[in-house]
Formats: structure tokens, C-alpha cells, sequence
């Protein structure tokens, strides 16, 4: 098994004070993609056209309803909301091995060795602009994850997702937030 290595932080990019819920979250992840060919990818499988779907549901919605991006798992073990409650999309263990399980579609290249946590928000009000927009609670409970995690795994390196993909994703620098919050340079990812 490969070694958590990693923890990297998202955004769900969405506009600054809209929740989101888990239930969107494996929608939008798991949900069919329809390819300009008429031919879905659902759970990493082709088939042939939406009606050869299999008669499931993703929170409570029939999967031929919805468009997504196809993917067997969710992008994120973590997701905070916007009143700083943690919920768990992926579950995992504590120990240093990433069982098949436990692996997210956070960043390819990254998503064997990687936990990855997402914050609700990551957009302006219009929803057009990148901005950070963690509430005092998000806050809260993000640096008290990073603490944990790190108590648990103390090799393991923050990173924000715009230092592995050129996106604005999560709408604010990592390495320097981290350090802000006491995490020492061992801990913080550079690239």
C-alpha cells in the first residue's frame, strides 16, 4: 500500500455564502458525463448511451438525471461547511498506508499517496471571481484538521490544490496560511 503522504486543501467553487451539501458533492463527482458522442462514463465504466445506465440513485436522484463527471469516488475525504461542521465524504483510517478505499479523486498523480479536504465556498458573492471566503468557523476547523492530521502522520505535507493544477482552487495560497497557523516548513509542501 502507498504512504499518506500528503493533505491536500480545495474549495467546492461556489458562490461565497451558498451551502452545499454532501449530496451534491458525490453528484456532481459521481454523477454520469455524457461525451459528445452520445457514450456516458459512469463509476469509470463507458456505456453506450444514458440508457443503458444502471437503475441507481446518488442522493436520491436516478443517475440518468444527472451530469457529472463520472468518477467511481469523490473527489474529497473531507468537506467543511460554511458553520464549520466537518462531514466525512470518503471514510478512511488513521494508520500511514492509503487502503483502495480510502482513495479520492482530489488531483491526479496525487490521489493514492493524498487526503484531500474541501471548504465550502472559493468564490465571490457573484460567483465569478476567486476569493476567500472561509467563515471564522471554516477556519476553525480546518486548522484544527491540519493539527490532527499532523499529530497523526508527522511527515505528512500541506499543499493546496493550485500547486499541483494551474487553477485558483482553493482561492488562497496554502504554504503561507500554514505557516501562519504555527505548522512548521517540514509539514508544508513546495513545489
Amino acid at each position: 500500500m502507498p504512504k499518506l503522504q500528503l493533505f491536500i486543501i480545495h474549495c467546492t467553487a461556489t458562490p461565497e455564502g451558498r451551502n452545499v451539501t454532501a449530496g451534491e458533492i458525490h453528484q456532481w463527482h459521481q454523477g454520469p458525463l455524457v461525451n459528445a458522442d452520445g457514450s456516458v462514463v459512469y463509476k469509470s465504466k463507458i456505456y453506450k448511451s444514458i440508457g443503458e445506465l444502471p437503475n441507481e440513485t446518488i442522493g436520491g436522484v436516478p443517475i440518468s438525471k444527472l451530469r457529472g463527471r463520472g468518477w467511481r469516488q469523490v473527489g474529497y475525504s473531507d468537506m467543511i461547511m460554511l458553520d464549520g461542521t466537518l462531514v466525512n465524504l470518503t471514510p478512511y483510517n488513521e494508520d500511514d498506508e492509503v487502503e483502495p478505499w480510502e482513495i479520492t479523486n482530489g488531483q491526479p498523480g496525487t490521489n493514492s499517496i493524498a487526503r484531500h479536504i474541501v471548504y465550502v465556498g472559493g468564490l465571490d458573492k457573484s460567483g465569478k471571481n476567486p476569493k476567500d471566503t472561509r467563515t471564522p468557523a471554516q477556519l476553525k476547523t480546518m486548522e484544527a484538521w491540519i493539527h490532527n492530521i499532523i499529530t497523526y502522520h508527522p511527515e505528512i505535507k500541506g499543499a493546496g490544490h493550485n500547486q499541483f493544477y494551474p487553477k485558483d482552487c482553493p482561492s488562497f495560497f496554502v504554504p503561507q496560511w500554514l505557516k501562519s497557523i504555527g505548522v512548521g516548513d517540514k509539514n508544508i509542501f513546495v513545489k
